[in-house]
């Protein structure tokens, strides 16, 4: 699993900073076919949560990954209570997740 959490996480951080929110269907179904998502692939929707003109294409993903991957529940909740904390702009898009699915 070393490599291929090395190689799936090198490929997230060279999209990353290429996404728009046009790209949100391809970036949701990469992030839900991925075969293994451990905190780390979480942690790379961070930035795009963060980012004011693709905070609906973060959110989107974890609200998605939350509904259909549920094993990742747990590490996308520490997400949304990381960002909550560290930003009060996206408090209420963190809330509407955790409150309609924890």
């Amino acid at each position: 699993f070393e490599k291929y959490d090395k190689w799936s996480l090198r490929l997230l951080e060279g999209l990353n900073p290429l996404l728009e929110n046009h790209h949100r269907r391809t970036f949701i179904r990469l992030m839900s076919e991925l075969p293994r998502i451990e905190q780390e692939h979480i942690d790379m929707i961070r930035p795009i949560c963060l980012d004011p003109a693709r905070t609906s294409l973060g959110f989107q993903t974890l609200k998605f990954l939350v509904m259909f991957r549920p094993p990742v529940k747990p590490m996308v909740k520490k997400l949304l209570e990381n960002i909550k904390q560290e930003d009060s702009t996206a408090a209420e898009q963190c809330d509407s997740i955790l409150n309609k699915f924890y």
